[in-house]
């Protein structure tokens, strides 16, 4: 069976965090560009552990809030973005994973994927830590 991995953009994290105590309490210490860095390990050690992990569904809270208010789920329920990630992998709307070396990074960046959550991290000089 495929899998989809749930990940909320870089628009709706800072209220994701607001919004969503739970949420807050396992990513909020940390900024989007970290928090993506995250999700790459957990999608890496998903797979390790033999989890056929295909993709990763971008959470917009446009999309997201319709979708679960019309299904009478709770939004900030780890199990509902579970299930709005399972719905994006079926409906081709999750962004395989993982991409090529020298493709586009998964998370929007812009970055080749060797070079963003993948790659190494950036350097004091490209403001990273």
């Amino acid at each position: 069976m495929a899998v989809a991995v749930a990940w909320v953009v870089a628009d709706d994290f800072s209220a994701a965090c607001e919004q969503w105590p739970q949420f807050s309490e396992d990513w909020g210490a940390m900024d989007h560009a970290a928090y993506s860095r995250a999700i790459e390990g957990k999608l890496v050690e998903l797979r390790a552990h033999g989890l056929a992990v295909k993709a990763v569904a971008p959470v917009r809270f446009s999309e997201y809030g319709p979708w679960a208010a019309g299904r009478g789920l709770d939004p900030s329920a780890s199990g509902t973005r579970s299930s709005y990630a399972a719905e994006q992998l079926r409906t081709g709307a999750a962004v395989p994973w993982p991409p090529r070396r020298n493709e586009p990074c998964w998370c929007g960046s812009g970055r080749k994927y060797k070079m963003c959550c993948t790659g190494p991290r950036m350097s004091v000089v490209e403001g990273g830590v």
